[in-house]
């Protein structure tokens, strides 16, 4: 008897933890890296090869918005927004540097690295654009493939980050951080 209802109740334990995976699969995982972290150096070239190298840059605040080809509708929108609500700190480079980095090593293997830069420069990017051909800096800095990744680089470290669509709240959450970290003294 006792063989019986112990069955039963590990049964129904087996029930409850099945119902509540897609609970667990649902919640948002944490991505990208952590904060306080230092920001993996890189050097970069854009379209017209200039180079980008995060080292160098003398900002108070840098906003780094990845996007790859999946995603570059959603980055596009962060960079309007970003280019239009920080429009004059943007044009004093000391202040604030935004780049949209773009992951090109998913691009289809019979077109060229010539192609894309012709086509980019057609159709000229938001925000100055250094590119990513091979995937290594968005490995570096655990960027997700299914949405837009957004740090702000500040001495070095990550001071903030968000893995999301462009939306409207998400966007505010951004501006307070940047007004927030663009108080902060800088080194």
């Amino acid at each position: 008897m006792s063989g019986f209802i112990f069955r039963g109740i590990s049964n129904v334990i087996a029930v409850i933890l099945i119902s509540l995976l897609p609970i667990v699969w649902a919640a948002e995982k944490e991505v990208g890296l952590k904060i306080g972290q230092k920001a993996p150096d890189f050097s970069l070239k854009d379209v017209y090869d200039k180079e980008y190298r995060l080292s160098k840059m003398k900002a108070t605040l840098i906003i780094l918005i990845f996007g790859n080809r999946k995603t570059r509708k959603e980055a596009d929108k962060w960079a309007m927004a970003v280019r239009r609500e920080f429009k004059e700190e943007i044009k004093r480079p000391e202040r604030l540097t935004a780049l949209q980095v773009g992951d090109v090593s998913s691009k289809p293997f019979f077109i060229t690295r010539s192609f894309v830069k012709r086509w980019l420069r057609r159709n000229k990017t938001i925000l100055p654009m250094p590119l990513d051909w091979d995937g290594k800096i968005f490995k570096l800095y655990k960027v997700p493939k299914d949405r837009p990744m957004i740090y702000l680089i500040q001495d070095g470290k990550v001071v903030w980050k968000m893995a999301s669509k462009m939306e409207r709240g998400k966007f505010e959450k951004l501006k307070a951080a940047v007004s927030r970290f663009m108080k902060v003294p800088h080194r």
